[in-house]
C-alpha cells in the first residue's frame, strides 16, 4: 500500500476551510504556500492507523498554527496537505518575506521530530507571483501564476525530504534572508519561460 492510500484511509482530521468571511476579493502580487506529506523516516509498515494519526495530526497539522502566527490564512487544510496564502498588507509589504520565515519554521520544527518512532517528511512550495482570490460557493479560492508555480514545484522530481521549494520570483523578495545559493533545477512555463528552482533545508544543505 502506498503512502498516499494509508494516508487516505485514515479517518480525515483538521478538515477546514478558511478565509471565506475575511478575505476580500483580490487581484494583484502575492504568495502561495502548499505544503503535502512526502515521506516518512522510520517503519511506516510496522505503525498503526492510530499511530499515524497522532504523528500527522501533532506534527503536520501545526502548519496551520504556524501560518497563523506569520500573519498567512489557511485556505485549505485536510490530512498531510493544505494550501495558505499571504497578501500584501500595510504592516508588512513582503508577502514573500512573511511565507518563506513561516516555511522555515515548519523545516526547523519538522527536522527535529518529537517522534522517535518516525517523522514526517514534507515538501513545501512557495509561488509569488499574479494572483486572482475571490470566495465562490462559500470557499475562498485562488488562481493564477502563484499558485500554479507553487503546484509545478510540488511536482518536481526532486529528492523527498523535508524542504522548501521556491523560485526566482520569491527569491527576488526574500534575498536579505537567505545567503547566496544556486538553483537545484528548473522548469519551463507554458509561455516558454524558463524558471530556476531553489531550495531551503533546514540542515543547510
Amino acid at each position: 500500500m502506498s503512502l498516499r492510500e494509508l494516508i487516505s484511509g485514515l479517518v480525515p482530521f483538521n478538515r477546514r476551510w478558511k478565509g471565506a468571511s475575511s478575505l476580500d476579493a483580490f487581484t494583484g502580487i502575492a504568495t502561495v504556500m502548499l505544503w503535502d506529506i512526502s515521506g516518512f523516516s522510520g517503519a511506516v509498515e510496522g505503525c498503526t492507523s492510530e499511530d499515524l494519526l497522532r504523528v500527522l495530526a501533532g506534527e503536520v497539522s501545526s502548519c496551520d498554527r504556524s501560518v497563523d502566527r506569520a500573519s498567512g490564512h489557511v485556505l485549505q487544510s485536510m490530512g498531510g496537505a493544505g494550501l495558505a496564502l499571504w497578501l500584501p498588507a500595510p504592516v508588512h509589504s513582503s508577502h514573500a518575506q512573511l511565507a518563506f520565515q513561516c516555511g522555515a519554521t515548519i523545516c526547523s520544527r519538522l527536522t527535529r521530530p518529537k517522534s522517535p518512532v518516525l517523522s514526517p517528511h514534507l515538501r513545501i512550495a512557495l509561488g509569488t507571483g499574479q494572483l486572482t482570490g475571490r470566495l465562490i460557493l462559500g470557499r475562498y479560492q485562488v488562481f493564477g501564476v502563484a499558485r500554479t508555480t507553487a503546484e509545478r514545484l510540488q511536482g518536481l522530481n526532486l529528492q523527498r525530504r523535508t524542504s522548501m521549494l521556491y523560485t526566482s520570483e520569491t527569491l527576488a523578495l526574500i534575498r536579505d534572508l537567505v545567503p547566496q545559493t544556486e538553483p537545484v533545477g528548473k522548469f519551463t512555463r507554458t509561455t516558454g519561460e524558463e524558471v530556476h528552482v531553489f531550495e531551503y533545508c533546514d540542515d543547510g544543505s
